[in-house]
């Protein structure tokens, strides 16, 4: 049996399990399995590999959108400019190749360098990024419900979510202003999150909410936000799926926002994962 699955950690809230077995059904295929693999340290990757010959591609979410770039043979254009990946395509009897920078894996004390012990083994792993697909699509189907075509973005968080947004933002033409709890590499692009609160909230702002705040179990959990400069002319998403409606769209709906979860972002980036993971079957 082929396998398929999903990295990460902590994963067991996820619904991509319930996703691809919809998908495998209506297409009339039962020889896939997919599976959650709760990585604690992405340098377990390359002996789950190893050890399991029959997974073919993976998923990858929170939070190793962006390290898992250290692993990877070749990137594709975009996600090579979005700077994260969710998507992997296992090349198995396919020696690798150094087609892309890596940045230096700290040894921790390991014998080995984890992308070694894939070399090694002739397994070469391509990245893809998907989530921008899902993103998009969310993003289309907000602006047609409530047309309103979004002036200026504030994206909460910097992680390999954020990525994405803010590559469909610049796709799109639409202003981006980034808060996060710290900068990276002193980016003067990416506002500290303590600045949020006297930052103006102009007509048509789109507000994404990227975060893991309030996601499952810690559903009580809300992102500092000025919600009283909230009004009808602002849209929102919240890229967390369960629970469906979190305490920050709870907030940002009652001050009169109009707000969506993340529902449509997983379905849209998970069935454009899988036009990917078909390729595999065709080996």
């Amino acid at each position: 049996m082929t396998v398929f699955g999903l990295i990460g950690h902590p994963i067991s809230h996820s619904k991509s399990p319930q996703i691809y077995e919809k998908i495998f059904f209506s297409e009339k295929i039962n020889t896939l399995d997919y599976r959650l693999f709760d990585l604690a340290d992405l340098a377990e990757l390359p002996e789950l590999l190893i050890s399991n010959p029959a997974i073919q591609g993976f998923n990858v979410t929170l939070p190793y959108k962006t390290e898992i770039i250290n692993y990877l043979d070749i990137l594709s254009p975009e996600s090579k400019s979005i700077n994260a990946v969710n998507t992997v395509l296992v090349k198995r009897n396919h020696p690798p190749i150094e087609s892309i920078s890596r940045i230096q894996i700290p040894n921790n004390g390991r014998k080995q360098n984890p992308f070694k012990l894939l070399s090694n083994k002739n397994i070469s792993l391509h990245g893809y990024n998907t989530d921008s697909i899902g993103f998009d699509q969310t993003l289309t189907s907000l602006i047609e419900s409530t047309q309103i075509t979004p002036k200026h973005c504030i994206v909460l968080g910097n992680g390999g979510s954020a990525n994405a947004v803010k590559w469909v933002m610049r796709k799109k033409k639409i202003p981006c202003t980034v808060f996060a709890r710290t900068t990276k590499n002193g980016d003067i692009h990416i506002r500290n999150m303590t600045e949020l609160a006297a930052h103006p909230l102009p007509p048509k702002t789109l507000v994404v909410q990227t975060t893991p705040l309030g996601m499952y179990p810690n559903e009580m959990e809300c992102i500092s936000f000025p919600f009283h400069k909230i009004n009808p002319s602002h849209i929102g998403i919240d890229l967390i799926y369960n629970p469906k409606e979190t305490q920050f769209m709870k907030q940002f709906h009652h001050a009169g926002g109009f707000i969506v979860g993340g529902n449509q972002m997983l379905e849209g980036q998970a069935l454009a994962s899988w036009k990917l993971f078909k390729t595999q079957l065709l080996v």
